[in-house]
This record gives structure tokens, C-alpha cells and sequence, in this order.
């Protein structure tokens, strides 16, 4: 072997090991160079889509938190238009109330004058009564 060496001779091997070493990095570094602007173009790309998911994404949190809103105010309108008309209500049925009030006290008004005639013509009958009855007439001594 040491005459295999010699044969060859070191600057054979160093052209043989510069030749070889060529070759394989013409074989594998054009592919993994490929492969990393690939791989890069792959991570520009991931970026982009991620940033577009994300920008999706807070559309629709806007969205959903804009849909809450117009619930909220449909519920808010609701309950406005709902209490506008327990006011109105409580408004009839306060005046209603004072009508009625107002209705008795025409009443009693009436019922205590009713007595009050009524009372009057007793007593004035009742004077007419002691008037009619013969008096005894006064005796002379």
C-alpha cells in the first residue's frame, strides 16, 4: 500500500480530493440552497398568511363585538318603547283614577245634600204636624 502511495503521489490525491469534493458539493449544495430560498420563500409565505388569518380574525372580533352592540341597542329601543308605554298607562290610569275621584266626591256631595233636603222637609213636616194638632184652648178663670 505505502507503494499505492507512492504511485499516486500526494498531488494526485489533493487534485483527486479537490475533484471529489467539487462534484459533491455541485450534487448537494445547488439542491440545498434550493431548498433554503424554498424554505425561506415557504416562511415569507407562512408570514404573510399567518398576518392575514390574524387581520381576519380581529374583522371578525370587530364584527361579533358590533353585532353585540346593535343587540344591545335593539334591547335598549325595546325596553324604551316598553317603559314609554307603562308611562302612558300609568299616566290613563292616573287620570282615570282622579276622574273617578273626583266622580265620588260629585256623589257624596249629592248623597249629603239629598240628606240634608230630605232633613229639612222631616222638620219642616213635623212643625206642620204640632201646628195642625188642636191645642187645647186656654181656659178663663
Amino acid at each position: 500500500m505505502a507503494e499505492a502511495k507512492e504511485v499516486i503521489g500526494d498531488d494526485s490525491i489533493n487534485e483527486t480530493t479537490e475533484k471529489l469534493s467539487s462534484a459533491f458539493l455541485k450534487e448537494y449544495v445547488t439542491p440545498f440552497s434550493n431548498a433554503e430560498l424554498t424554505l425561506t420563500n415557504l416562511l415569507r409565505s407562512q408570514r404573510i398568511i399567518i398576518e392575514s388569518v390574524e387581520q381576519e380574525r380581529s374583522k371578525l372580533d370587530e364584527s361579533k363585538a358590533s353585532l353585540r352592540v346593535q343587540a344591545l341597542a335593539n334591547k335598549v329601543e325595546f325596553y324604551q318603547k316598553k317603559l314609554s308605554r307603562l308611562k302612558m298607562d300609568m299616566r290613563n290610569l292616573q287620570q282615570k283614577s282622579a276622574n273617578l275621584k273626583k266622580r265620588s266626591r260629585k256623589l257624596q256631595n249629592l248623597k249629603e245634600q239629598e240628606a240634608l233636603e230630605k232633613e229639612e222637609e222631616r222638620l219642616k213636616e213635623e212643625l206642620l204636624e204640632k201646628e195642625l194638632i188642636a191645642k187645647p184652648l186656654p181656659t178663663s178663670k
